[in-house]
């Protein structure tokens, strides 16, 4: 038998306090995880953005020493995304015989832009006889 005064159970007002602290948690755990996806789709993009940077830096340094031509500009596709790139070459000032080539890789996640760059030196090309 129960005491006079004591309570059976919970009232009404406990329940929804603890429904809606339930639901604020519930909340906040989703909200963590969307950003965790979204956080893992920028590093597997920038996986592919410096792996591909590694690759193109390569060709390029190659094409400089042989003296060869190379392509300035393109695109390609890793999964949905597209990611665009560009080469640009500019003189060193303090070296004639050198040039900076950089390469920027770009791709649009999102409503957002990315961008990755990356430059190197190489010896200048020469005319050749």
């Amino acid at each position: 038998m129960w005491p006079i005064g004591s309570s059976k159970g919970l009232t009404l007002v406990e329940i929804l306090v603890s429904v809606a602290i339930l639901a604020g948690g519930t909340v906040l755990v989703l909200q963590a995880l969307a950003r965790g996806a979204q956080a893992l789709s920028i590093a597997r993009n920038r996986s592919v953005v410096y792996a591909f940077s590694a690759a193109k830096m390569a060709d390029l340094e190659l094409a400089a020493h042989e003296g060869g031509a190379s392509q300035r500009e393109g695109s390609f596709t890793q999964g949905r995304e597209r990611f665009r790139w560009r080469v640009e070459h500019a003189p060193v000032e303090a070296s004639p015989l050198l040039e900076r080539l950089s390469l920027t890789v770009a791709w649009r996640q999102g409503a957002r832009d990315y961008a990755v760059d990356t430059s190197t030196l190489v010896p200048r090309p020469t005319a050749q006889p």
